[in-house]
């Protein structure tokens, strides 16, 4: 967990979204619900999906009123774009996938997109 704060100075300072821009995307994933809001005295803390969710808005390049479907549309993705409907709910969405990357770079671990199965 980091702090809201402390996200967006990473954002702007490793991927250079300005922080007037990711500001803006991230009081609006707040006002829709997807982002904690926090207290007046304290920042809220972003668990690692959030993040994601904070730069799948950024990286969408959509206007600020768009950046929250843009994070539901994110949601609804499969790896391959396989069509789900009515299939069991331990099959993977993108963002399941995006973690195991995730987790996969955070151990070392190098596997080709090919070779990769996330069910």
């Amino acid at each position: 967990m980091a702090k809201h704060t402390t996200v967006l100075d990473v954002v702007e300072r490793h991927l250079q979204f300005p922080r007037s821009r990711s500001g803006g995307v991230s009081r609006r994933l707040q006002e829709n619900g997807l982002l904690p809001t926090g207290l007046r005295t304290a920042a809220p803390d972003l668990d690692e999906d959030q993040v994601i969710d904070l730069v799948i808005a950024l990286a969408s390049d959509v206007t600020l009123h768009e950046a929250a479907d843009a994070v539901r549309a994110f949601h609804r993705m499969t790896p391959g774009g396989v069509h789900l409907e009515g299939a069991p709910q331990t099959i993977p969405n993108a963002p399941i996938a995006v973690s195991i990357l995730v987790e996969d770079a955070r151990a070392g671990v190098a596997v080709p997109m090919q070779e990769r199965s996330v069910a």
